[in-house]
């Protein structure tokens, strides 16, 4: 792939994961994530599921893309959290 593919992979990884703390961030601090859309949020965890499911069959790009849908998954679990329990933490 090269090192410049690599970089790329990394990049966007990093990127697409933290995109997503800004969101669990405030909703830990505030304890709530009413503005968030339910179905939003369901979209986002079977997407998360279905390409962690493609990585293990396509393994090509495997560390990029599962340290992203770990990143994901993790702010993911608080956001959905603070929307199903607001006020608890």
């Amino acid at each position: 792939m090269g090192i410049l593919g690599e970089f790329i992979g990394w990049f966007s990884a990093v990127a697409f994961a933290l995109c997503a703390v800004p969101q669990a961030v405030m909703s830990y601090q505030q304890k709530h994530s009413n503005g968030v859309s339910g179905l939003f949020l369901t979209l986002w965890a079977v997407g998360e599921i279905a390409g962690i499911a493609y990585l293990l069959l396509q393994p090509d790009m495997l560390y990029p893309l599962l340290a992203n849908y770990v990143f994901n998954g993790l702010a993911l679990m608080v956001i959905i959290y603070y929307k199903v329990e607001p006020g608890k933490g």
